[in-house]
């Protein structure tokens, strides 16, 4: 299984310190951002990851190559291609099977092993692992059925 961890982001909000960095590539606590989801990624055991760039590009693409040596990296140029896009960039790299896709701009410390292991039993061709967020919090809502 594969791996993709999105970092094609703006990082508009986090202005002027996104003029150096792209927010996955920010150093958090000694180390990039990036560094926490590729440690996520390697708790459940995938090594193989793929990112999409696309601010600071050349920037993001050294942290992720410093991090996790070997990476498959698709560039969106002009306009950004949002969370389809940048999957969409990096089908052939995530082609041969059921995959995992992280975004790279955000903590989110969860064990992915037993997520994918219920994926895969459910056959469902997506899942989606969404975490509750606090009361009055400005977030887009997921409704589901």
């Amino acid at each position: 299984m594969k791996a993709m961890v999105l970092c094609a982001g703006l990082g508009t909000r986090l202005r002027p310190l996104t003029n150096r960095w792209p927010k996955p590539a920010m150093p958090f606590l000694g180390g990039p951002l990036f560094r926490y989801s590729l440690a996520t990624l390697r708790r459940a055991g995938l090594t193989r990851v793929g990112i999409n760039t696309h601010h600071l590009p050349d920037v993001m693409e050294a942290v992720a190559r410093a991090e996790a040596g070997d990476v498959a990296v698709s560039h969106e140029a002009g306009e950004i291609q949002g969370t389809g896009g940048g999957i969409r960039g990096l089908r052939e790299f995530l082609r041969d099977d059921d995959f995992v896709v992280l975004n790279g701009d955000v903590l989110f410390s969860v064990d992915l092993a037993p997520v994918i292991a219920a994926h895969k039993a459910s056959g469902a061709a997506a899942t989606m692992l969404l975490l509750p967020m606090p009361e009055g919090e400005k977030y887009n809502a997921v409704e589901v059925n």
